[in-house]
């Protein structure tokens, strides 16, 4: 199953890499690689993969 997790701000790639990455650990998940933003500026999510 893959949801879209909310992480704050990403400003780029690289940050994104960082936070999604963190955020699926902390979640004992994996990040998908895709993210997006859903308020500029304020919030993005990150596409994380749970086992199920």
């Amino acid at each position: 199953m893959i949801r879209d997790i909310e992480v704050g701000p990403i400003w780029n790639q690289r940050d994104a890499e960082t936070k999604c990455r963190d955020k699926a650990r902390d979640l004992r998940a994996e990040w998908t690689g895709n993210w997006h933003t859903t308020a500029q500026g304020r919030q993005s999510v990150c596409s994380i993969r749970f086992r199920r």
